[in-house]
């Protein structure tokens, strides 16, 4: 009896990671307004279609006029600016290029809540810089990433914190942590519970199919678990800074 055509191994059955569009709306802070057209603000310039001035005029060309309109405080024109050199170079793949456009849209979400006092602000620049990050591991995003947090923490709740508010450090470890013992696991389960290497009549093939089950279920309840002791790391760690929440609040995960 010939055996039975193999599954792929159990890190397959994960699916792909995927990593976050630029263009994906980003849950923001809760002092935001419930009118949505901020919150696209950003996605719809990086969208909208070029005209034919527009792409007359080179990538340094926009990133050195939005340099200027952030000098003289024109925020809005700075952000023009600053998305239309990330859209001439989003729209041919240069993921690298993307890194400063992004960066310097983040300054300016900086700048804005500074003068607005919104969280909502904060965040924007926060997702900004973090989306620069991936793309090129400079120093300087990374201290600018510490900065609009130190800068939240002055302007939105009015409290001097000095030195690091997070450890950040300590947030990858557990990461890393609890990745390799998933990985651990699934090898474990492709080694020791494999069903597919047994002829479609070997008597223990059902019991086997179970145990791949039954193992498989126990690794994602565990990735749960992990995750929601992450998640509540992260937000007494919050707490600590911001203090109590005023009100009651739910989180809820959505997966990808």
């Amino acid at each position: 009896m010939s055996l039975r055509e193999r599954r792929p191994p159990v890190g397959h059955q994960f699916g792909n990671i995927r990593k976050p569009d630029i263009t994906q709306e980003v849950q923001l802070h809760p002092d935001m307004p419930s009118d949505t057209s901020e919150e696209t603000k950003v996605t719809d310039i990086i969208t909208t279609p070029l005209g034919d001035d527009e792409r007359l005029r080179t990538y340094e060309d926009h990133l050195q006029e939005g340099s200027k309109a952030l000098q003289t405080g024109d925020l809005d024109r700075a952000e023009k600016s600053f998305a239309a050199a990330l859209k001439s170079v989003h729209v041919k793949g240069q993921h690298n290029a993307e890194a400063e456009p992004l960066y310097r849209l983040g300054e300016v979400y900086l700048k804005r809540g500074i003068q607005s006092k919104d969280g909502g602000d904060f965040t924007k620049a926060a997702a900004l810089c973090n989306a620069a990050l991936v793309r090129s591991k400079r120093e300087d995003i990374e201290k600018a990433i510490q900065a609009i947090r130190q800068s939240f923490v002055k302007h939105v709740l009015d409290i001097e914190q000095k030195g690091h508010i997070d450890e950040i450090e300590k947030h990858k470890w557990m990461l890393n942590e609890d990745r390799d013992c998933a990985e651990r696991e699934m090898k474990r389960i492709d080694e020791e519970i494999d069903p597919y290497s047994l002829d479609e009549d070997d008597p223990e093939l059902g019991e086997v199919e179970k145990k791949r089950v039954e193992a498989i279920k126990t690794l994602f309840e565990t990735i749960v678990d992990q995750r929601k002791t992450f998640i509540a790391g992260l937000v007494d760690e919050c707490i600590a800074v911001m203090g109590p929440p005023p009100c009651k609040y739910a989180m809820i995960g959505l997966g990808s």
